[in-house]
C-alpha cells in the first residue's frame, strides 16, 4: 500500500482531538467510541446500567437475549415481543464467554493502538456478540452489572483493569477473576479501578480516593508500582489532548457523555410504551432540552456524533486506506469487498440486523464489526465515516415509505450504500425500489443535518435556508422531485389517523417560513 493503514489511523486520532478542542460534536464522539483515555470512563458504566435497567424491568427482554439470529423479525414486532419475560442474568453463561486480548478482536494487518484504541463496548453488545470474544475488560464489566442487580446497589463495587488488560471485579473488597472466581492476588498494574460514581486513573488526572475510603484502600493494597500504562510516544501526544478535551463540567455535559457511551436517540422503540422509554429519553431532557417536541428530534445529533466516532476506528482506518490506494469507482468497491466480507453473515452480501428491539440503541463500527448486527443506519453511518476520511463527498440520507430507511448517495460516482450493498443510482437522488423512498426524513452532508420536515416541526443543525439550498442541489442533480413532510405530527401525535394519512408536500420551499431552534450540544 501507498498509503498504510496506521498513517490513516494517526492522522484521523489527530484530526479528531484537535476538532475536539472547538467543536462539541467532536468532543462527544470520544465518548461514542467508549476507549478508556477519557477523563470520565464512569459514563460507561451509568450508561451500561441504564441499558441494564431497561431490559431487566421491562417484557420481552428474554427473548431478545435469546435470539441469536440478527435478521428475526422477532425485534420488529410488538405483542410477540411483549408475551416474554424481562431479562435476567441466569440466562448469561459466563464460562461461554471466551476471552482475549484487545488486538486479537482484528485481523492482524488492522491498526491498533495498544492503549489508546482499548475499548470497553457497551453490554448491549457484549452480552451478543458474533463469537462470544470479550476482553477481560468487557467481561468483567459484564459481571459487574450481574452483581449491582443481584445486589440492587454497586456501592462495594469497583473494577479493577491493568496495564497487561487483566481485570477483576472488588465485590465488597473481594477479589473476583472475569470467571467470578476468588483470587488471592491480582497479576498486572492497575491503571483505572473504578465504579459508576468513583474513579481512579492517574494517566487521565482523576483521583477520587478523598471522596470514596473504599476505593483508596483498593489503590493502596493494589497500586503499588507502576500506575499509568505503557503508551507509545503518538498514544502520549493524543493523550495529553484528551485529558482536557474529555472534560465534563456539568450535569448537561454528563448526560450528553452518557447518551454517546449508551446510544440511545431518545425515541420510543416499536416494543415500548412511552413508560418504560421515559428513562432513556430523559437524558436527553438533561443534555439538549428543547422548547418543543418535534419529530425525530435526537436522531440527527447522535448520528452525527456517531459518524465522528466511527472515524477514529482502527476498522475505519483499514477501509479507508484501502479506498485510498485504489483508483476510480474501485474507491468504492474495496469498501464494499471488505467490509461485507469480513463482516456479512455467510451468503450474505450486505450488512444488516438487530441484537435488541429496532431503535432502542444504535451501534458504532466496532460493534457491528463484532455481532454482524445494525441496521441501515448504523451502516450508513459507517460507510459516510469512511467515505469522509477519503475525502468522497456524500449524503447520509432518510427516506420513508412511510417505512424508514437510511442509505448513502455519492454524487461523484452517481452510486448509493445501502446496508454496504454499491449500487448506481440510476438517476434518482432518493431511492426508487418497488417499496420506495418517497419522503425525505432528514440527509447530513459535510458534518452538518436537518429533518426538513415543515408544520413547526423543523429541527437540525443546517439553518432553513441551508438545508433548501441543500435539497436545490439534490433536486437539481438529476431533475428530482423531492417530497419532505408538511408537518410531523405522525410522530408528535401519533394517532392511528396521523399515522395513516401522513401529510406530504413537494414545495420543500415551504422549509423557509419555519422557526429553527438551533441546539447546541452542551
Amino acid at each position: 500500500m501507498n498509503i498504510t493503514p496506521e498513517e490513516v489511523h494517526e492522522e484521523a486520532w489527530t484530526k479528531g482531538v484537535e476538532a475536539s478542542k472547538q467543536n462539541k460534536y467532536d468532543k462527544y464522539a470520544i465518548y461514542a467510541t467508549r476507549i478508556l483515555s477519557i477523563r470520565h470512563p464512569e459514563t460507561h458504566l451509568k450508561a451500561d446500567t441504564r441499558f441494564i435497567n431497561h431490559i431487566t424491568t421491562n417484557r420481552g427482554y428474554s427473548n431478545s437475549y435469546r435470539v441469536k439470529d440478527v435478521h428475526s423479525k422477532e425485534f420488529l414486532t410488538d405483542m410477540q415481543f411483549r408475551k416474554y419475560p424481562p431479562f435476567s442474568f441466569d440466562q448469561v453463561d459466563f464460562n461461554e464467554l471466551d476471552t482475549v486480548k484487545y488486538s486479537e478482536l482484528y485481523p492482524e494487518d488492522y491498526p491498533v493502538l495498544s492503549y489508546l484504541d482499548r475499548r470497553m463496548l457497551p453490554v448491549a453488545t457484549t452480552l451478543k456478540t458474533r463469537n462470544n470474544k470479550l476482553t477481560e475488560l468487557e467481561k468483567v464489566a459484564l459481571l459487574y452489572q450481574k452483581h449491582r442487580v443481584q445486589r440492587q446497589g454497586y456501592d462495594d463495587l469497583y473494577i479493577i483493569h491493568c496495564d497487561n488488560e487483566q481485570t477483576y471485579l472488588s465485590d465488597n473488597e473481594k477479589i473476583l477473576s472475569s470467571s467470578g472466581e476468588k483470587v488471592e492476588s491480582i497479576n498486572g498494574d492497575p491503571v483505572l479501578i473504578f465504579n459508576q460514581d468513583h474513579v481512579w486513573c492517574p494517566l487521565m488526572q482523576r483521583d477520587d480516593t478523598a471522596k470514596d475510603s473504599k476505593l483508596l484502600r483498593l489503590v493502596q493494597k493494589y497500586a503499588l508500582d507502576k500506575v499509568t500504562p505503557t503508551l507509545t510516544d503518538f498514544e502520549e501526544k493524543i493523550i495529553n489532548i484528551l485529558q482536557e478535551t474529555t472534560k465534563l463540567d456539568n450535569k448537561p455535559q454528563l448526560a450528553m457523555a452518557e447518551i454517546c457511551s449508551l446510544r440511545s436517540t431518545g425515541r420510543q422503540t416499536c416494543t415500548t410504551p412511552l413508560s418504560e422509554w421515559f428513562p432513556l429519553h430523559s437524558l436527553w431532557d438533561t443534555a439538549l432540552p428543547a422548547s418543543k417536541a418535534r419529530a425525530w428530534q435526537y436522531y440527527g445529533y447522535l448520528e452525527q456524533i456517531l459518524i465522528r466516532s466511527n472515524k477514529l476506528s482502527p476498522i475505519a482506518a483499514y477501509l479507508a486506506a484501502l479506498s485510498l490506494n485504489s483508483e476510480g469507482y474501485d474507491k468504492l468497491v474495496t469498501i464494499n469487498k471488505e467490509w461485507v466480507g469480513r463482516v456479512a453473515l455467510p451468503n450474505y452480501g450486505y450488512v444488516w440486523g438487530h441484537l435488541w428491539d429496532e431503535c432502542l440503541v444504535e451501534y458504532s463500527i466496532d460493534e457491528s464489526f463484532r455481532t454482524s448486527a445494525g441496521h441501515c443506519m448504523v451502516q450508513a453511518m459507517i460507510d459516510s465515516a469512511v467515505l469522509e476520511m477519503v475525502g468522497i463527498d456524500n449524503y447520509m440520507m432518510e427516506g420513508e415509505v412511510p417505512g424508514s430507511h437510511h442509505y448513502v448517495w455519492i454524487p461523484e460516482y452517481e452510486a448509493t450504500f445501502d446496508n454496504n450493498r454499491l449500487k448506481i443510482s440510476m438517476n434518482n437522488v432518493i431511492l426508487d425500489w418497488p417499496r420506495g423512498n418517497k419522503v425525505l426524513a432528514r440527509f447530513h452532508h459535510n458534518g452538518k443535518f436537518c429533518s426538513p420536515i415543515a408544520g413547526g416541526e423543523y429541527s437540525g443543525s443546517f439553518s432553513p435556508e441551508e438545508c433548501v439550498a441543500e435539497i436545490d442541489k439534490l433536486a437539481s442533480t438529476y431533475g428530482n422531485t423531492i417530497p419532505i413532510y408538511a408537518n410531523g405530527e405522525h410522530e408528535t401525535k401519533p394517532t392511528v389517523k396521523n399515522r395513516n394519512d401522513r401529510a406530504i408536500t413537494e414545495d420543500y420551499h415551504i422549509l423557509l417560513d419555519e422557526e429553527w431552534e438551533n441546539l447546541q450540544l452542551p
